[in-house]
């Protein structure tokens, strides 16, 4: 499914390399892998991290690494280019890909980190539910505003890299937020975004968007259950 972002034009540029607006490449859409970082001790407690910097853990680091050779043993590279969010479980995450892809990161980028939970960081769905009711927590990031942010970084990186494959290692909610947006889904109709999964998809220039694939391991042999 194609969608346009009608907010392409809105949003200011992120700091990552970009020769430029981007355009439909005359070699084809460019290819961006999304890859959720690997497994922490509070995902394994199901506590919200958002923007509190939580490290992996040694499942999410081997998670990490048998990723990367899951990559690395294709036939042809899933990826040339590898950018992470700057929060430490995802840029460990990318390291440990990149070493067996033999690529080093290219760039931190600040608007692929989590959704900020806000007052609720730390905290269990649960506990967060009888803490503050529904609706959204002080301090915490709308849908929309990761939407906006995070969309706005993968137009910057797609023009940077016209007709390639880039990979991207970020968050299970700004992945969710992306796919629920461009296959105008309900969330509750989508597969779960987890650990070291892979979502691909294809940026056609201007604010169009495709989704190829969502939430993938490269091998069978991951264990990531959250």
């Amino acid at each position: 499914m194609h969608i346009h972002d009608p907010q392409h034009d809105d949003v200011s540029p992120p700091a990552v390399p970009s020769p430029g607006a981007a355009a439909p490449s005359p070699s084809g859409p460019t290819r961006i892998v999304l890859i959720r970082h690997g497994e922490t001790d509070w995902n394994v407690l199901g506590r919200l991290q958002g923007a509190s910097d939580i490290p992996l853990n040694a499942d999410g680091r081997a998670q990490a690494a048998l990723t990367g050779r899951a990559l690395a043993a294709q036939p042809a590279p899933p990826f040339e280019v590898l950018y992470s969010s700057p929060l430490m479980r995802a840029a460990v995450t990318a390291d440990l890909i990149g070493r067996e892809l033999g690529l080093e990161v290219a760039a931190r980028v600040p608007e692929l980190r989590e959704r900020s939970f806000g007052l609720a960081e730390g905290m269990t769905w649960a506990e967060r539910g009888e803490a503050f009711g529904p609706g959204l927590v002080e301090g915490q990031e709308a849908d929309h505003e990761v939407r906006v942010r995070a969309l706005a970084a993968l137009e910057r990186l797609a023009a940077a890299h016209p007709g390639g494959a880039v990979g991207a290692v970020t968050h299970g909610a700004v992945i969710r937020v992306i796919a629920e947006y461009l296959l105008q889904a309900d969330p509750y109709s989508l597969p779960p975004v987890r650990n070291v999964s892979l979502t691909t998809l294809r940026h056609f220039g201007a604010g169009t968007w495709e989704v190829e694939e969502l939430g993938r391991h490269a091998s069978d042999e991951v264990q990531a259950p959250r």
